[in-house]
């Protein structure tokens, strides 16, 4: 069994700064920060010591930002400094997004390191969006996730680059969750992940062997391509070939109203809506 991620695997000193730039942020920009997560390796459970600080956040401009001729962008985004990566997204984007079924959305929404967490939007963000979310474009989402990581490190090379097996496992586990869990929206960490499903036993063995060599060094190394491995991906992804749904799902009708209930509450300064 994999370690699971939570806050205590973030130092002290590393909270204390995140938390001083999400205030700066919030102070330039003049923006409520309602969520801040860990949206990276650390947050899937296969970080290297030297992993980048992936941390998303979701906030809200005043009411006048959102009446303004020049309507400001649906994203901050700040520089890389040293290990720490920040950018965020507006609320309406992100609400826009939920409609259209974005698992990036879900998974910031459901990652186990937080941050910040204020007000009461990131809970009715979860409510609209996490449980369950449309399993076709989940299918969709994970597939191409896979797909693409596999080609891109994977596919056609005799040595490869050994912890990058893992940017096409966790796809390829959430896509076994979605084959054998049917509804059930997949959990963003690799550890929570493989918890959920049956491995076989050669797959489960080399995965634990990969998070051990990787968790210990900043770099897993190069080696040979891992035949069990392959198999599990390849096996994976011509399921959700076949699965892959035609056209993008249209959102219910209640769940847009939904959406906007908590646009509108959020941007006026509402109660939470029922």
């Amino acid at each position: 069994m994999l370690p699971h991620a939570t806050i205590s695997d973030i130092s002290p000193d590393v909270r204390v700064l995140i938390l001083s730039r999400l205030d700066e942020v919030a102070r330039t920009e003049r923006v409520r920060i309602v969520l801040a997560v860990e949206s990276g390796s650390r947050a899937w459970g296969f970080a290297s010591p030297d992993s980048d600080y992936d941390v998303r956040f979701l906030y809200v401009r005043q009411l006048e930002d959102y009446a303004a001729l020049t309507v400001p962008r649906d994203v901050i985004e700040r520089p890389i400094e040293g290990e720490l990566d920040l950018n965020g997204w507006d609320l309406r984007k992100a609400l826009t997004l939920g409609l259209r079924w974005n698992p990036a959305l879900v998974e910031w929404l459901t990652s186990p390191i937080v941050y910040r967490e204020e007000g009461w939007e990131a809970v009715a963000l979860r409510r609209l969006f996490a449980v369950p979310q449309n399993r076709a474009a989940l299918i969709r989402h994970y597939f191409g996730l896979a797909y693409r990581q596999f080609g891109r490190h994977i596919d056609g090379r005799a040595e490869v680059n050994l912890k990058k097996y893992f940017y096409v496992v966790r796809p390829a586990a959430a896509l076994l969750w979605l084959e054998t869990r049917g509804e059930e929206t997949p959990p963003m960490s690799l550890p929570a992940l493989l918890d959920g499903v049956a491995l076989p036993a050669d797959v489960a063995a080399a995965i634990v062997d990969l998070r051990a060599r990787k968790a210990r060094a900043v770099e897993a190394g190069k080696g040979p391509r891992i035949a069990a491995l392959d198999a599990f991906c390849t096996a994976r992804m011509e399921w959700a070939r076949m699965h892959l749904p035609k056209i993008a799902p249209a959102p219910d009708v209640a769940l847009v109203r939904g959406a906007e209930a908590v646009f509108h509450a959020s941007v006026f300064g509402l109660p939470a809506p029922a």
